[in-house]
Parts: structure tokens; C-alpha cells; sequence
């Protein structure tokens, strides 16, 4: 599993800060790399809101997984980079399947199938882009950083 995260100097805004975790797709690598990001940004002073990105993190990674990567081979690897300036924080999760996710209707007969419901609740917006080469796409969420602390206050 590799990990870059970059934070600005103190004193100093950035264009852009960020945190990038690139990780197998099994479920076991979700929880390590949802710790670091919940440091990472507790590190950048967003302890605040750090528990619901990394929330909403696991989620999309937990999909990425799951369903981004079924059926492909165990080399399959599903990358998270997170992003913030002091507005705007960015998420998102990056798998090979071109496979759009849909949020689904909760259901006491069924497990799964809550994760963007969530994702939908703790953050401003989500959505989905094509991948970057052509394939593959990313699933992404947005919170606006003071509407966020507002709304924990």
C-alpha cells in the first residue's frame, strides 16, 4: 500500500493540500487507510470533521471494492485521494469499473445497499466522473469547509 499525504506549511495556504492512499482492493485495506486519512486530517487541524469524511471514505472505498473490483484479478489496486483548500474538501475514490453506482432504496431484507444514503447525509455533494485514462471511474464527495464546521458547532 503506498501513501503520499502533503500538508502546507504552517502559516501558508496552499493551492491545494492533500492526502493520497493508493491500496489492494480487499476489504481489509479499507480500515487502515481510512485511519490515516482521519489523522491526516485531524494533522491539518480538520479535526472537526474528520470522523464524517473518513466515514464517508470508507463507504466509497467499501463500494470501490465490492463492486468496482468484482471479478478482477487480486492485483486490482483502488486509489483515495482527498483534497482541500481552506473551502472546500474533496474525496474521491478511483476503480477500474465503468459500472455507475446507484444509490438504492433501504430495505429491512437487505444488509447493504445504505453506503451513498450515507454519503448523500454527511457530505455537500457526490457524484461520479470518468476515470482519468480513459476507463475506470472516481466517486466523489465535496463538503464546504465552513458550512461543515457550522454544522458541527
Amino acid at each position: 500500500m503506498s501513501e503520499s499525504p502533503a500538508l502546507s506549511p504552517p502559516g501558508c495556504e496552499p493551492a491545494v493540500a492533500c492526502f493520497k492512499a493508493v491500496f489492494p482492493a480487499t476489504q481489509s485495506a479499507i480500515g487502515p487507510v481510512r485511519r490515516r486519512l482521519r489523522g491526516c486530517l485531524e494533522r491539518a487541524g480538520l479535526a472537526q470533521i474528520a470522523d464524517d469524511v473518513a466515514l464517508a471514505a470508507s463507504e466509497l472505498m467499501t463500494n470501490a471494492v465490492v463492486h468496482g473490483c468484482h471479478g478482477l484479478p487480486s492485483t486490482c489496486k483502488v486509489t483515495l485521494t482527498a483534497e482541500w483548500t481552506g473551502k472546500r474538501l474533496r474525496v474521491a475514490v478511483d476503480d477500474p469499473s465503468d459500472a455507475l453506482p446507484a444509490e438504492q432504496e433501504a430495505s429491512a431484507y437487505r444488509a447493504g445497499g445504505r453506503g451513498l444514503t450515507l454519503v448523500d447525509a454527511l457530505s455537500h455533494r457526490w457524484g461520479v466522473e470518468p476515470g482519468s485514462r480513459g476507463c475506470g471511474k472516481s466517486v466523489w464527495l465535496e463538503l464546504d469547509l465552513f458550512a461543515a464546521e457550522e454544522r458541527v458547532a
